[in-house]
Formats: C-alpha cells, structure tokens, sequence
C-alpha cells in the first residue's frame, strides 16, 4: 500500500497499484476489533457494491452502474478487512466545494443527475445507501460523479418502511428527519432527501439547518413551509429542492426529479454570483469554526452552519449510535 488519502469510520484509506495492470486504486482498511457492534460492515458492503455496479440485462443502454464507484477486490485476515475500489483523483464533491464556494446551476444539474441516475439503480435492485454526503460523492478522471462508500448501505423491499432499532445510519446534516426522531421510513425517500441536502449546498455553499429538527430554526422555514427566501437561486431551483426537503408524504421520488422542468433548462440565470476562489476558507472564518473531514466523532452534532452563517459546509458526524443488525421492515 502507498500514502494514506483519506480515513474511514474503523480504518484508513491508502492509495495502491494494481500489479495486473498498473492502475492507481484505492484500499479502504477496516480493523475487525472496531466492527463487533458497529453497524458498518465491510463485507456486506462489499456484497452491495458488487449488486450495485451490475447493469440489468433490460436496461443494458441505461446510465446508472457508470455512476457508481467500483469496486475491485474484499480481504480479509485476521485483524483487518481491506476493500480495494476504484481511485478517483479528482476527489469528492466535499473538497470541490470547500474551493469554488457553490456550483453554477448547469454545472450542479448536471452532477446531481448523474447522483439522481445512481440512486435510480440502485433501488432498483433494493438497495438504499442511507449515507448520501458530499463526502461519499466523488468524481473520477473525467469528472463523472461516482457514488462510494456503501458502508451504511442495507436491502429491503422498496415497498417496505425500515426500523432502525437503536442506531441512526448516516450523518447528521444530510439524515432525513424521520431517521433522526427514530421513526420508520422508506429507505428511497430517505436517500432522496439526503440528495436533496447536497444539492442545497452544492448551489448555496452553505448547510440548509445544523440538525433535521424542530429545534433547528432553519429547519423548520425549510420542512413546514418550503420557504427558500434567503436562497440567492432560481426559482425553478428552488422548487426542485422543496420536492426533496419536505414531509415524507410529499417527497418526490426519483423519476418525478428527473423529469422536473429544472433538469432540462439548459440555462438558468442566477440571482448571485458564483465565487470562483479556489482557496479554501479559513477554519476560523467563523465564531462556530469548521468541523475538519476527518472528523467522525458521533458524541455530538458537527457546529451549525446555517444560510447566515459561513461558506463553508461542516461534515457531520458518523452514523450516531451502533448496532450490526440491519433495519427491519414494519
């Protein structure tokens, strides 16, 4: 194995050559003493990933497997449980953002296409990934988007709503509100509305509400009354983004995105200027500071970063609390 490029919950991420034929991957290390009672588990991953990056016999011409990181090989020993995927150069979407502040329109549309095809695939097959982040969104030498870690990732019937029991998959800015008050949800709209929560910063640069709670402020404007005021977005942006952060009931599913009058404007004007600063802000740029990547601490939240607050978006913690059974559907 080379240098060390990323962390994991329960390991660390080096970057390796394949001997066969000399390509640069990446080796995602998970150590066994770590994952007796946690609700990551490397070989299911391994498992799902291989599922999700099949394409369907039917639906051969479709996009969707193409945006889903590969996955190559599964060891394991005695202590440790290596899993070898693809390497993405160009980093994720978390390091884009922390550089140009927020996307362009056409630019985000196009990427959360691609984030919207994946996830069409993948719950297709049952899958839900349950960890959609910024963090887990990366894009390879040509800049597609490619979905990765599906280490939260758990199958069940589509139809079927999942009780979590004592854990909470995923991290906490992006986890839909009926995750984190423990309530049963669909695993689709649970994955959707964490899209949705990319999307919002990927054309903002700032988190949309520090928990998904009523206690949050900004939650609530965004939960109970659609309300994208302070945006400085279109507004056919805008109502794209409510078909995502809303009631479960109300929540788009993926083919209703997918045909939304927003994903075929070519051009949308903006209301604001897109920064094209390529430093990254300083982590004291504000009185609540930034939360570094590596951060998977699940003690607490990671600190709010509201609209009014900075440009940089804050990694939340890790899945919150542990338990190796998969949900269960009422």
């Amino acid at each position: 194995m080379g240098a060390e490029i990323g962390k994991s919950l329960f390991g660390k991420v080096y970057l390796g050559t394949d001997k066969k034929t000399g390509r640069k991957v990446a080796i995602k290390t998970s150590k066994r003493s770590k994952l007796a009672t946690k609700w990551e588990s490397p070989e299911e991953e391994w498992r799902l990933m291989r599922i999700a990056t099949k394409k369907k016999k039917e639906a051969a011409h479709l996009a969707g497997p193409e945006h889903i990181l590969s996955v190559l090989n599964f060891v394991k020993t005695k202590q440790w449980m290596y899993t070898v995927v693809e390497y993405c150069p160009r980093g994720d979407l978390f390091e884009l953002i922390s550089k140009v502040v927020n996307l362009e329109e056409p630019m985000a549309r196009a990427l959360f296409r691609q984030l919207l095809l994946a996830l069409k695939h993948i719950h297709s097959y049952g899958i839900f990934h349950l960890d959609i982040s910024l963090e887990n969104l990366f894009l390879d030498q040509q800049d597609v988007l490619r979905l990765a870690d599906f280490g939260c990732a758990r199958r069940w019937a589509k139809s079927k709503r999942a009780n979590f029991g004592k854990f909470r998959p995923g991290k906490w800015q992006y986890m839909c509100p009926e995750i984190f008050t423990w309530k049963p949800c669909y695993g689709e709209l649970a994955d959707l509305w964490s899209a949705g929560v990319c999307l919002f910063i990927m054309l903002t640069g700032k988190a949309p509400f520090r928990v998904p709670s009523d206690d949050d402020l900004n939650f609530r404007r965004l939960y109970y009354d659609c309300d994208f005021s302070r945006c400085l977005i279109s507004e056919a942006a805008k109502d794209f983004l409510g078909k995502m952060l809303c009631h479960p009931d109300e929540r788009a599913k993926v083919d209703e995105l997918l045909t939304h009058p927003w994903m075929f404007q070519v051009f949308l004007p903006l209301s604001n200027s897109t920064s094209t600063s390529t430093s990254t802000v300083s982590s004291s740029s504000t009185s609540e500071g930034k939360v570094s990547k590596d951060d998977k601490s699940s003690a607490s939240p990671s600190p709010s970063i509201t609209p009014s607050d900075s440009p940089l978006i804050s990694p939340s913690s890790s899945p919150s609390t542990s338990n190796t059974q998969g949900p269960s559907p009422d």
